[in-house]
């Protein structure tokens, strides 16, 4: 992995044996040395691909402790479990049986897009960004606005 991870949090005893008794699946060493690993962590600005034509970042790896509360609050495939928060409230999730890694549409209904063989492949294809990597050419920002003033609405709140 090319990205740098902050803030990775210990593993609470008990936490894979739960998932995989919530999923009814045995999380692979693959799996389990990923949440080692990185679970919980910040990785630096970073990017990855999403089909030929859309890429997306990581905000923040879930924790294992936090899995069956995403498991809980969103839809997923069965036999999958989300590994990773992706930018603009979507994540990225694995395939328990196959080991394959997907990103996952929240706002469109069973949106699933592979983006590689296995946690360390996704991994590996992970690479770090920044804002300087943006190039806007000629005429692409046609207009915009900034606030004067603001402070000014959140006062009294």
């Amino acid at each position: 992995m090319k990205v740098k991870v902050k803030k990775v949090k210990n593993i609470e005893c008990g936490a894979f044996e739960a998932v995989e008794l919530f999923v009814g699946a045995v999380l692979n060493a693959s799996i389990r040395g990923f949440f080692e690993r990185f679970n919980g962590g910040e990785p630096a600005l970073n990017v990855f691909d999403v089909g030929d034509d859309n890429s997306s970042g990581i905000n923040q790896f879930i924790p294992v402790s936090e899995v069956i509360a995403e498991l809980k609050r969103f839809e997923f495939r069965k036999g999958f479990i989300p590994i990773a928060w992706a930018e603009g409230g979507n994540y990225v999730a694995v395939d328990l049986i196959d080991g394959c890694v997907y990103f996952v549409d929240h706002e469109v209904l069973d949106r699933y897009v592979k983006l590689s063989v296995g946690v360390d492949a996704f991994l590996d294809e992970l690479n770090p960004t920044s804002i300087d990597d943006v190039v806007l050419k000629p005429g692409q920002v046609i207009k915009t606005w900034v606030n004067p003033n603001p402070i000014k609405g959140l006062k009294g709140k």
